[in-house]
């Protein structure tokens, strides 16, 4: 499969925002053809690989990866419709993993840390604010704090190390 990637300031992308202020990227001037592929940022001077991410019609839909100055991952989390949904990671300048979060709608419901000992401390969760979440949403919340620290993040075109 050819996946297109494309830098964020392509002129063969164009760009609307959604409600929230997002970026919704177009292959057309008239925003009527919604891009599919990979859409990268880059910043610095040199220039270096600020994030990546996965798009689908338009939108964040996938993996968006944040890389330090070193080049390494600084975040990699889930998307859905522009919103972060899902697992998200965060990584120290080492690479090693500093949280685990399962996040809805941009909202961080549990945020596991792990110790240097090797157990896990819940940094947040709060289990009543549970209620009326999708099904996908709360599979992720019953995963015990191991279980999230190990959960595998999925790519829909596999163009990341991960």
């Amino acid at each position: 499969m050819n996946i297109e990637r494309l830098q964020d300031i392509d002129e063969r992308l164009f760009v609307k925002n959604d409600l929230n202020g997002e970026c919704i990227y177009y292959t057309d001037e008239d925003c009527q053809t919604p891009f599919n592929g990979i859409v990268y940022g880059m910043c610095g001077h040199p220039a270096r690989l600020d994030y990546e991410c996965e798009i689908k019609d338009g939108v964040k839909s996938g993996i968006e990866l944040t890389y330090n100055e070193e080049g390494g991952i600084e975040q990699a989390s889930e998307y859905r419709h522009n919103l972060m949904y899902g697992v998200s990671k965060e990584y120290d300048e080492e690479g090693n993993l500093l949280t685990a979060s399962v996040v809805y709608n941009n909202s961080h419901l549990k945020i596991v840390s792990p110790t240097p000992k090797g157990s896990y401390n819940i940094e947040k969760y709060a289990p009543q604010s549970t209620q009326n979440l999708p099904d996908d949403i709360c599979t992720l919340l019953a995963l015990s704090e191991q279980e999230l620290v190990a959960y595998p993040l999925t790519q829909k075109y596999g163009m990341f190390k991960i």
